[in-house]
């Protein structure tokens, strides 16, 4: 009998046990549902704090933990039939009840964990679809519950910006996002795999990272590290929810030139290389998006030519890209530039402008440069061009500018020849038969000193000329009319000449840089021409 009680008393002692087991596993893994009343009132309170139907999938809470579990949450969007704003798939909250008995109750969240989340914030010319989850106070605060949220975690997020009157996007998936409480809000964020879609450009792909504090209705990003295709970006700022979507950024970044070229230019046969910085502001208003600064960089090029000591301020607006107070060194002088795109967001197709200054340029270290075969220069030229087309049609380009060459110091510009007695005369050209003809003339060496100046007008199909004056020390030439860019030309023209065996060496050179090998031709005497050229620069057809 003894052992029989031992052994009953033993079993009592582990059906105990087991229940207790059973319990709290119970207890541990079950989840009780709020019910619809719950879960109603929530989404009414929540759809009248926003002003914006809010929906909830399920409202239940956990036994043991007491988290609240909330699932499949959804915020509309701005019109009925518009995305949603926001989705999440999984919210636990974790709550800590204590402090709310207190004589100055304080309602605690403790963490709140969220997975599987989008937000989707959309602008239009009549506005936004951000609800107001900040209301601006209108006198002293009367709240008698505080509420503190001590840690939240966003995970496996995604963030959507669409401005469909610029229109442009930002795509930020596998976002995540983390705050802390003590002392005050502050957190990070990150994404990686995003993209950047600009009106009909190439999109970019891009990744951040940021730490942030929050400042009542303000988000202060106090650094920003965004790395973007042909980008990266050091930057900081203030975002305000109270009044979405304003907010401004102070950015510094270093640019790929050719990247940026080949996204935002894809249709240009022209290349660029090189490197630069860009330091400014960037803001997001009801306007639209507002980018404004400076930029510089140590050397740039457009196909063989460079820049050296590149600087410049810009500003891109949802309406226009502008560069403007841009200049560099060239060739021994200076540029200046001017630039725009616009109008953009339009129903029109875009016009590029390009504006280009060029100041006392050293025709000496050009021409070498443009290693040209025939005949050299020497002189100080100085350029005014204007330069215009539509987006993506280059080849409907339209421009006009004016040119001035100046001579080196030193320089005797050709002055009309003497009066020739008749015995010495032939024809009314003035040639001097005093001066024997001689076989195979050199061409001329070195850098020919020059002066002159030209006006012109340029399309598609044709350059046409005004003006143009063009002068060495024993030879003066003017000229005008038009080309098909070197191709059934008419320029009718008029030489004085003190020296014809010059002027021949000169055209020959010239010829010669054109592509047309030329050598000169024995020639003697000075005097004048009226004449035209006519046909290709390559092989011209002279009358006069």
């Amino acid at each position: 009998m003894p052992l029989l009680r031992r052994v009953v008393r033993h079993l009592k002692t582990a059906v105990t046990i087991l229940a207790v087991l059973l319990a709290a596993a119970i207890v541990v893994s079950v989840t009780v549902d709020l019910g619809p009343y719950a879960r109603q009132y929530a989404e009414r309170a929540g759809s009248d704090y926003i002003e914006r139907p809010l929906h909830i999938g399920s409202l239940r809470i956990h036994l043991l933990t007491g988290k609240v579990l909330v699932e499949d949450v959804r915020i509309d969007g701005l019109q009925e039939h518009d995305r949603p704003f926001f989705t999440a798939k999984h919210i636990s909250v974790s709550l800590d009840w204590l402090p709310a008995f207190r004589s100055k109750p304080d309602f605690v969240i403790t963490a709140v964990d969220m997975s599987d989340w989008q937000m989707l914030v959309e602008r239009w010319d009549r506005g936004h679809n951000f609800p107001h989850f900040v209301h601006e106070s209108k006198g002293p605060s009367r709240r008698r519950v505080t509420v503190t949220l001590r840690w939240l975690r966003a995970s496996r997020g995604q963030f959507v910006y669409e401005d469909h009157e610029t229109p442009c996007s930002i795509v930020c998936p596998n976002l995540d996002i983390a705050i802390e409480n003590p002392p005050t809000y502050h957190g990070t964020a990150t994404f990686s795999g995003g993209t950047v879609a600009i009106q009909r450009y190439v999109p970019m792909w891009a990744k951040m990272k940021a730490q942030f504090e929050i400042d009542g209705p303000r988000i202060r990003l106090t650094r920003i590290d965004l790395d973007t295709d042909g980008a990266t970006t050091a930057a900081r700022g203030v975002v305000d929810l109270a009044h979405w979507p304003d907010q401004t950024y102070t950015v510094q970044s270093r640019v790929d030139f050719p990247r940026m070229r080949q996204l935002f230019f894809t249709d240009e046969r022209w290349d660029i290389t090189g490197r630069g910085d860009f330091e400014g502001t960037f803001s997001l208003s009801k306007q639209g998006p507002d980018l404004a600064g400076t930029f510089a960089s140590d050397l740039a090029g457009v196909n063989a030519y460079r820049f050296p000591s590149l600087y410049g301020s810009l500003r891109w607006t949802r309406h226009a890209f502008a560069v403007w107070n841009a200049g560099s060194k060239f060739y021994g002088g200076d540029a200046a530039f001017k630039y725009s795109i616009g109008p953009l967001g339009a129903r029109v197709r875009s016009t590029h402008l390009f504006e280009a200054t060029l100041t006392d340029v050293d025709l000496v270290r050009f021409t070498d440069f443009e290693q040209l075969a025939g005949l050299r220069f020497a002189g100080a030229a100085s350029m005014h061009n204007v330069l215009e087309w539509p987006a993506g049609r280059f080849g409907e380009h339209r421009g006009e500018g004016h040119l001035a060459v100046s001579p080196p110091p030193g320089f005797s510009s050709m002055t009309p020849p003497p009066v020739v007695g008749a015995d010495r005369c032939v024809g009314p050209c003035g040639a001097d038969t005093s001066v024997r003809p001689y076989a195979s003339p050199p061409s001329l060496t070195g850098h020919l000193p020059i002066s002159g100046e030209l006006t012109y007008q340029y399309g598609p199909s044709e350059v046409s000329f005004e003006g143009g004056r063009f002068v060495t020390e024993r030879t003066a030439v003017s000229f005008e009319g038009s080309t098909a860019w070197g191709e059934r030309s008419r320029l009718p023209f008029h030489v004085t000449s003190s020296d014809w065996q010059e002027s021949d060496q000169v055209l020959a050179g010239i010829m010669t840089d054109f592509g047309a090998a030329t050598r000169p031709v024995a020639f003697g005497g000075r005097g004048e021409f009226d004449g035209v050229m006519l046909g290709p620069f390559r092989s011209p057809r002279v009358e006069g």
